[in-house]
């Protein structure tokens, strides 16, 4: 159990950097370029949960924060891209902090604004019961107790900011698919 007090000091930190340079952004502001380009949108994200197609033993109550930054490309119309950063509880029961980037496209719209996106993420997770199966069992690389993760994301936003998010994982070591939600809001 000596991983646990140290694990939780360094997602401490972790949020205490992340919340530092949240309030830092409006400061840094006054009187210089801002850090974030004005096309830019920031987010929090709410995890709500997971499913685990293929083996039900794996915790799907995963909650976690997240922050983010999502922006028009200069070359795709109707895309953008996002990259977001925070914390979560993954399916082994760890804390699992994370970086992950998206490049989704909107392919509906209604009248009065409300748009549904899809696309693609990539990102970094920690995982320390996971990753060394995954490196052993399958030869995906790893970088200490972090893992890839890929997949497919889709979202519907409606014109507050307020999104429903549903990322699709593909297979791994102990499952079929992993179907993730999450809840964003915009400011």
């Amino acid at each position: 159990m000596t991983g646990v007090p140290a694990m939780r000091d360094v997602v401490l930190r972790f949020l205490g950097g992340v919340l530092a340079a949240a309030m830092a952004m409006p400061l840094a502001a006054q009187g210089m370029p801002e850090p974030v380009p004005a096309a830019s949108v920031r987010y929090a994200v709410l995890f709500v949960g997971s499913a685990h197609v293929g083996d039900a033993d794996l915790e799907g109550f995963n909650p976690g924060l997240g922050i983010g930054w999502r922006r028009p490309t200069d070359w795709c119309d109707q895309c953008e891209s996002a990259f977001e950063m925070g914390v979560f509880r993954n399916s082994y029961e760890e804390i699992a902090p994370y970086l992950a980037s998206t490049l989704s496209r909107e392919v509906w719209r209604s009248a009065g604004g409300m748009q549904a996106r899809v696309g693609v993420l990539g990102g970094l997770a920690r995982y320390a019961e996971l990753a060394p199966r995954l490196r052993r069992e399958h030869g995906i690389p790893t970088l200490g107790d972090v893992v890839p993760v890929v997949g497919v994301v889709a979202g519907l936003r409606w014109t507050d900011g307020a999104e429903l998010r549903v990322k699709l994982v593909p297979p791994g070591a102990d499952v079929d698919l992993v179907v993730a939600a999450s809840v964003v809001w915009a400011w």
